[in-house]
């Protein structure tokens, strides 16, 4: 609901204790907008007088409220805290598995020569394609396939 431009005359009459008879009574009494206005005013009215009436704690309940505090804090932290250090076990367990793998396979593994493929033909289903190598004196081998950038699409 928008806000009417009475608003602030009709929450300045709730403050001065709602006298019948003014403008601001007379408006209130109209618009919906005001209305709803007063309502929520009367509520945090009734809110603010009930938290006034409330006692404070007295000396001797003092050490029993702390206690009570003290006690949900830690019934609140304990588990996380366990959560959370079962995961940080765990983590540490699976990177030092990982690791001692990692090492296992680059100190045991068999040294040898890498050896390369060998081209011993070669040729496309490309139409209009031309195929060519080209070899070097240490047996690499490139082979190119050329055609026309019109037919790749």
């Amino acid at each position: 609901m928008d806000r009417c431009r009475w608003a602030k005359t009709v929450e300045q009459w709730f403050d001065e204790g709602m006298t019948p008879d003014t403008p601001a009574a007379r408006h209130a009494a109209q618009c919906a907008s005001c209305v709803q206005t007063l309502a929520i005013l009367e509520q945090m009215r009734e809110g603010a007088q009930i938290t006034a009436r409330r006692e404070a704690i007295s000396n001797s309940q003092f050490p029993a409220f702390m206690e009570g505090i003290r006690e949900g804090i830690e019934a609140a932290q304990a588990p996380a805290w366990h959560f959370n250090r079962l995961w940080t076990l765990s983590s540490v367990a699976a990177a030092a598995l990982i690791a001692s793998a990692s090492l296992f396979a680059v100190f045991t593994g068999e040294r040898g020569e890498v050896e390369g493929s060998v081209v011993e033909s070669y040729s496309t289903d490309l139409e209009n394609a031309d195929v060519s190598s080209y070899s070097t004196e240490n047996g690499t081998t490139t082979v190119w396939v050329t055609t026309a950038e019109e037919d790749l699409w």
